[in-house]
């Protein structure tokens, strides 16, 4: 299979060791009025259907923003519960 161009949800998920849906709860908490608010989760750069991409150019700035959140609870580093427990 060929390599994509851009970052899936996935990756970003890889990226930040947290699931997919934890990425999509930090763009919903990055509207005006939400937690973060304050330092947005980088929006997507588009949709493949209903899933965001980012640009691969952009990698260090989503590392950034998981690295400036590692504090807040529930952000990245989060130990992955094991398939088997």
């Amino acid at each position: 299979m060929a390599e994509q161009p851009f970052l899936t949800l996935a990756d970003v998920a890889e990226i930040g060791e947290v699931e997919k849906r934890t990425v999509s709860r930090y763009l919903t908490r990055s509207r005006p009025g939400q937690p973060y608010a304050d330092d947005p989760f980088p929006a997507p750069d588009g949709l493949n259907g209903k899933s965001p991409w980012w640009s691969k150019r952009r990698r260090k700035v989503i590392e950034g923003w998981f690295e400036r959140h590692r504090d807040r609870a529930g952000v990245g580093g989060r130990p992955r519960k094991d398939a088997g427990s």
